[in-house]
């Protein structure tokens, strides 16, 4: 037995080497330094610079919608700020709003950006069904959460379109409860039997030839749907939470779904471009804020428009 096990098994921790921490009931979570940060409200941003933040987006909307389609910015959220009871007791978190929290609420008052963050949904859910495993993925949403985030942003877009676009319901699926419990160091494992969502009936096809602006990352991905009553195409520029969890699930309302890494947004007026989507959407993760990326994005479309460089 190696020296993980050995410190999990009798007591009850994890390797000191390791970005996993348990919980006050042995609950699995995931924390870089970072997203510690995060959790405590260490590392907040000044009104200010919450204000460039809106500033930026409200220009990438303005920009979107000038050219005819719509533009949406969904905030994903880490397992520590759905469930707080989760996280070690010894980390401590200040009695403010956290980093991502002041994101969302500039976004709201200082723009008029669509705007979806399933936070409170996310947390209201618990009290049903859990949102996030216990001891399966550490960070990101459990497929029931992922479901009330699809939901979430299905029924905004629905309520921008005139044709309505299908949304699945729960019998589009079929819903099983197997064993997602992580397995860390070789051999540490729990069991945690977790929702999984599987679609009954999939009609979008993965035809990722039709990628063109930085077709060759492995991550990006482009499905066609030729069932569907649209000819709408779907531009993403997200991450793990969308592309691993609900990137399918959207693809099956939709013409042509295209999803760019997050990445990328530097470069996200080209991005737009090359697409020429109906809908945008900018995703991101907690741990991932992009905001600094669609500030530097930005300024080089003002650069761009103002002749600078040329």
């Amino acid at each position: 037995m190696n020296n993980a096990r050995i410190q999990y098994y009798l007591f009850n921790v994890l390797s000191n080497n390791s970005d996993n921490y348990l919980g006050p009931n042995g609950e699995l979570n995931y924390a870089t330094a970072d997203m510690l940060a995060d959790y405590q409200h260490a590392n907040l941003y000044t009104e200010d610079h919450l204000q460039e933040i809106a500033d930026s987006m409200q220009y990438l909307s303005d920009y979107v919608e000038e050219k005819g389609a719509e533009f949406y910015y969904f905030q994903c959220w880490d397992k520590h700020s759905i469930y707080p009871e989760y996280f070690p007791e010894t980390v401590i978190q200040a009695d403010t709003e956290s980093k991502t929290d002041g994101i969302v609420r500039a976004l709201e008052d200082y723009s008029n950006v669509n705007v979806i963050s399933p936070k409170q949904d996310l947390i209201d859910e618990k009290s049903e069904k859990s949102t996030y495993s216990v001891w399966g993925d550490p960070t990101h949403w459990n497929q029931r959460g992922a479901y009330i985030g699809y939901l979430k942003l299905m029924n905004a877009i629905n309520d921008n379109a005139s044709e309505k676009y299908k949304v699945f319901q729960e019998k589009d699926y079929n819903i099983t409860m197997p064993d997602q419990g992580a397995t860390l160091f070789g051999g540490i494992h729990q069991v945690d039997y977790e929702e999984a969502f599987e679609i009954k009936n999939p009609q979008a096809i993965a035809t990722p030839e039709k990628l063109t602006c930085y077709a060759d990352d492995v991550r990006h991905g482009f499905y066609t749907n030729d069932s569907v009553d649209n000819d709408t195409r779907v531009l993403i520029i997200g991450d793990s939470y969308f592309n691993s969890f609900i990137y399918d699930d959207i693809a099956e309302s939709f013409h042509e779904t295209i999803l760019i890494w997050g990445d990328y947004v530097g470069d996200i007026q080209n991005i737009i471009d090359s697409y020429n989507a109906d809908i945008v959407i900018v995703e991101a993760a907690e741990r991932c804020d992009r905001t600094d990326g669609i500030i530097a994005g930005v300024q080089v479309m003002k650069d761009a428009a103002d002749g600078v460089g040329k």
